[in-house]
């Protein structure tokens, strides 16, 4: 079963760092043409939240959440397989906090 995962980048997998980098290369390089290199040094220091296939080879849905200030975040949002039926419900993000 799929299950959203929120993993500050040090804690993720070889496997994950694939996978939510191919997704964020499908959306941003090959969709929306942006010429830019799309993994940027805010990675590092970013909460992953997304969502594995079953099979965990493929990324359905991610984003990344970044600390501004004490009290302020910035969320960074793309998804490429995840069908409308299968979004992510509001709700579902007033319960992470930011940590630190």
């Amino acid at each position: 079963m799929e299950k959203i995962q929120v993993k500050p980048f040090s804690d993720l997998t070889g496997r994950e760092v694939f996978c939510l980098s191919r997704i964020r290369d499908e959306v941003f390089v090959a969709e929306q043409g942006i010429t830019v290199p799309e993994l940027d040094d805010q990675d590092l220091a970013a909460y992953h939240v997304y969502l594995l296939n079953e099979q965990e080879t493929d990324a359905l849905a991610a984003a990344r959440f970044l600390k501004i200030r004490a009290a302020t975040t910035s969320a960074g949002w793309l998804s490429k397989r995840l069908p409308a039926e299968r979004a992510w419900p509001a709700s579902s993000f007033r319960r992470l906090k930011a940590t630190s």
